[in-house]
């Protein structure tokens, strides 16, 4: 009943009021905004829903009809449901399990577990406060269906935990790896891609990168001093041969 006046309609083919015709306070003027708006309803469902959005304040403490947080209630409550949102986004327990995430496992798995707790923890307190503060909490402030996948996450940690320490320690090998890569990238200079090709004459690209710890490093410096024009590539079977220019 109280959609029309919960939702603004946005669609561009409705006949809007001319600005000078429409004012807010006069009671006239909105009735007939709303039947524009809402073409077919009338006036004792007009009435009906002035008369639900004028209802007592204790009504803010049950959802309405269609199981949603009342007209009126993000405004009345806003300063306790910025605190809890201040709360929540700086807790200790959530501030470790998104720094754990998809990090070591098993530190993922402690973390994962007091950040679960603490979940539980104030959703109990803001169903005691009323049912609109435990559904606000559930969809708004954790999010809806976010603590059943957290609680997925879990258990598939605990139940693939091997799979999942392989995974990480893969993952620190491949990154200790390219550490490594672009420090020694840093060290290659052209004057040793100089001397190297003047060295190794008419030696296939392929063949001179594999003289070197990281070939791949010294694919990829020759490809961009090709690029600057600083030495010419000519392709040989699947390869190039080199000269300085």
């Amino acid at each position: 009943m109280l959609g029309f006046l919960k939702k603004k309609k946005t669609a561009a083919s409705q006949p809007q009021p001319a600005e000078e015709d429409f004012n807010p306070l006069d009671a006239a003027s909105v009735i007939g905004y709303i039947k524009q708006q809402k073409p077919g309803i009338s006036d004792e469902e007009i009435v009906e829903a002035f008369s639900k959005l004028a209802a007592p304040a204790d009504d803010l403490d049950h959802l309405d009809e269609e199981g949603e947080l009342p007209w009126g209630w993000h405004y009345a409550n806003k300063d306790t449901t910025d605190k809890l949102n201040e709360e929540y986004i700086n807790h200790p327990t959530y501030k470790k399990w998104s720094a754990t995430y998809k990090g070591n496992p098993q530190e993922e798995v402690d973390a994962l577990k007091n950040y679960l707790h603490y979940i539980e923890e104030i959703q109990n307190r803001c169903n005691q406060i009323n049912e609109c503060f435990g559904f606000w909490c559930s969809v708004i402030l954790i999010g809806e269906g976010r603590k059943e996948w957290l609680e997925g996450r879990l258990a598939d940690l605990e139940a693939n935990m091997d799979a999942h320490m392989q995974e990480y320690e893969e993952k620190l090998k491949m990154q200790a790896y390219r550490a490594e890569l672009e420090a020694y990238e840093a060290t290659l200079t052209d004057e040793m891609m100089f001397d190297a090709i003047r060295q190794h004459e008419g030696m296939l690209q392929k063949d001179l990168c594999k003289l070197f710890p990281y070939p791949k490093a010294i694919s990829s410096k020759l490809y961009y001093m090709e690029k600057d024009g600083k030495i010419e590539r000519i392709k040989s079977g699947n390869s190039y041969i080199l000269k300085v220019k």
